[in-house]
C-alpha cells in the first residue's frame, strides 16, 4: 500500500512540474490583458458610483424643497435602480447564461 501512495504522489509532483512552466507563461500573458480589464472596469464602477451619488443628492433636494416629492422622485429612484441591477448586481447576465 506504501508503495501505490508513494507513485501516486510521483506522479502529482510530475504532473504539476510538467504544468508549471505553461502555468507560468498563461499567467504573464494574462496578467496583462487582467489589470487592463480590472482598470477598465474599475473606471466605469467608480462612474456608476458618481451618477449614483449625483442622483442621491438631487433626491434629496426634491424631498427638502418640494411639498409632494413623490411624484418627482419615481424618476431618479427608477434610473438608481436600473443603474445597481446592470452594473453592481449585473442583471443582463442572466439572459447571457451567468457570464459577466
Amino acid at each position: 500500500m506504501a508503495s501505490t501512495d508513494q507513485n501516486s504522489e510521483e506522479q502529482e509532483e510530475g504532473a504539476v512540474e510538467t504544468l508549471a512552466p505553461e502555468a507560468e507563461a498563461l499567467d504573464v500573458e494574462s496578467s496583462v490583458v487582467d489589470t487592463e480589464a480590472l482598470r477598465a472596469k474599475t473606471e466605469l464602477g467608480l462612474f456608476i458610483a458618481l451618477a449614483l451619488t449625483v442622483l442621491t443628492v438631487v433626491e434629496f433636494f426634491i424631498a427638502v424643497n418640494v411639498d409632494s416629492p413623490a411624484i418627482w422622485l419615481v424618476p431618479f429612484v427608477l434610473a438608481k435602480g436600473v443603474l445597481i441591477l446592470e452594473f453592481f448586481m449585473h442583471l443582463s447576465a442572466l439572459s447571457r447564461g451567468g457570464d459577466h
